[in-house]
This record gives C-alpha cells, sequence and structure tokens, in this order.
C-alpha cells in the first residue's frame, strides 16, 4: 500500500543529515500548505461583508466626501481603526477554522472523488 505524505515525512532522516537548502525549502513548503489550507481567496468575501458592515455603521459621522457623477456624494474612510483590524483578523481565523472542519469532515468523499485537498491526502 503507498505511504501517505504524512508518513513520509514522518520516516525521514533527522535534519541534520538533510543539507540547509532543501531544509529551508521543505519548512517553506509546510508553511505555504498550512497558508492554503485556509483557503485564503474565500476570506476575501467575507472581509468584504465586514467592512461593508463597518462602513454602514459609521457613513453618518464620516467628514471626507468623494463625489462621484452619478452616485453623488460618498464618505470615504482614511484610517482603519485598530479594532477593525483585530475583527478582520479574528473573523480570519474563524472562516479558516470553518475550512479546515469542512475539509477534515469531507475527506473521505474527496479522496473518493479524487480532488486536490490537503487533508485528504494525508497532510
Amino acid at each position: 500500500m503507498q505511504q501517505s505524505k504524512l508518513e513520509i515525512v514522518k520516516n525521514l532522516k533527522e535534519t541534520e543529515d538533510i543539507p540547509s537548502g532543501s531544509l529551508f525549502i521543505r519548512r517553506l513548503s509546510i508553511m505555504l500548505d498550512y497558508i492554503a489550507i485556509l483557503r485564503p481567496l474565500l476570506l476575501i468575501p467575507g472581509w468584504t461583508m465586514v467592512l461593508l458592515g463597518y462602513y454602514r455603521g459609521i457613513k453618518g459621522s464620516l467628514t471626507a466626501q468623494i463625489d462621484l457623477p452619478i452616485i453623488g456624494n460618498i464618505g470615504i474612510i482614511l484610517n482603519l481603526p485598530k479594532e477593525l483590524l483585530i475583527t478582520l483578523f479574528l473573523y480570519s481565523l474563524l472562516m479558516g477554522a470553518v475550512y479546515i472542519l469542512n475539509q477534515i469532515t469531507d475527506s473521505q468523499t474527496d479522496e473518493i472523488n479524487d480532488k486536490l485537498y490537503l487533508i485528504p491526502h494525508g497532510y
């Protein structure tokens, strides 16, 4: 039976036998796998909803405005407050956790359907 990638990584030799260049590349690829499993492109619609909700909440108190020909005056946010950035970060972690849980629960069907997600392949 073919070994999963997780078993292959567990069976690797100690890091002292691996040249430092390939060790760096291996660690970088593992980090990129961890980022890819969070599905960063799917975070953008979530961020959009958070930002639109924030804009809707403070729209009346915006003093800087831009005049668009058809739409009219639109308020501009000149600087984002720290609370909004923390909210975006925590919301991103929450959405990433949901994506990982979804991949874990769907791992058997993804393996049957030969999808290219990381979890069904042993990561």
